[in-house]
């Protein structure tokens, strides 16, 4: 027979690709991991992986043991919680990823409360782009998610929590500043600054504002910011402008909300922000609490439900 503990290594390595960091994962030697799925091997009669490969990568009916090995780990790690559950008491550990566009100026409002109201689940929080908070979701690293949607992904759910509106965050000097409000075609190309390829948030952007990509004026520089206060400290010693988040634009001092923020005219581009899992998620007690933590600690400015006529961007 096999054993969970073998699907586990097998699920790591398929996870890793590295025997090294699979067996860092699992805390356990890298010859008991090699001898463990030996042993497996050897009881199916086939090999699960290719190890001439670099990364190593499953045969073909290896990984179609694979598929079937995470809904079995699944399972039995949906058993032995149930059985740990005592009088409706939310327990157990969760591993969730947030987006660095949110997690800053989300997180902070949150995790009081979480620790207060939940003192038995151990929440791990990751910051991770939204490619690598898919993937971890789809190999079980991560139980969950929160990022921006709709992300129309199969096999995943998307439980809305808020929508956030943007809003133009630029230099004193800059002349948009000259105005109210903004309309979409005054953004020049080369007076916006982005986040680097990989963000949603800049693909948001770019399509809000109908360009293939942004080039700013010093064409011997090419940013690649991670940060959005990254973007707005070179906003703010530069030039040039940039789209911020409402809950950014809310930690701001009032005195540069007022002389360096904008908002757009007709109605602000909106963001919808979701809790995303696996459709086969079975820590819906968690995933519960973590959604209604979230919504109650949530600024009053910041709404659970799509605004009226609102422009809720793409983020493909």
């Amino acid at each position: 027979m096999i054993s969970i503990t073998q699907l586990e290594y097998i699920l790591a390595l398929h996870r890793f690709g590295h025997f090294g960091k699979a067996s860092a994962h699992c805390a356990v030697s890298q010859p008991s991991l090699s001898l463990q799925l030996q042993k497996a091997e050897e009881f199916l009669g086939y090999p699960l992986f290719d190890r001439e490969k670099k990364p190593v990568e499953p045969t073909p009916k290896g990984l179609l043991f694979v598929a079937q090995a995470s809904v079995v780990l699944s399972e039995h790690q949906r058993l032995m919680s149930q059985s740990q559950q005592e009088n409706g008491v939310i327990r157990g550990n969760f591993e969730l990823g947030v987006i660095p566009t949110i997690m800053p100026f989300l997180l902070p409002l949150i995790i009081k409360d979480f620790s207060k109201r939940f003192p038995l689940v151990n929440l791990n929080v990751q910051e991770l782009n939204t490619e690598l908070c898919i993937s971890g979701i789809r190999h079980h690293s991560l139980d969950g998610a929160i990022l921006a949607t709709p992300l129309r992904e199969k096999g995943i759910k998307e439980r809305v929590l808020f929508f956030e509106s943007f809003f133009l965050y630029a230099n004193k000097d800059s002349k948009i500043l000259g105005k109210k409000q903004i309309q979409v075609s005054d953004i020049d190309a080369a007076d916006l600054w982005l986040l680097m390829d990989g963000h949603c948030f800049r693909n948001q952007v770019l399509n809000f504002c109908s360009i293939d990509g942004a080039q700013n004026s010093l064409r011997n520089i090419k940013l690649l910011g991670g940060s959005l206060e990254v973007l707005r400290q070179v906003v703010t010693s530069s030039w040039g402008y940039t789209l911020i988040p409402e809950m950014m634009k809310n930690s701001l001092p009032k005195a540069e909300q007022q002389e360096q923020v904008r908002t757009f005219a007709k109605s602000n581009p909106v963001r919808e922000v979701s809790l995303v899992f696996a459709r086969e998620q079975w820590k819906s007690d968690i995933l519960e609490a973590i959604a209604s933590c979230v919504q109650r600690c949530l600024p009053n400015a910041i709404s659970q439900s799509a605004p009226a006529k609102a422009n809720i961007l793409e983020i493909v």
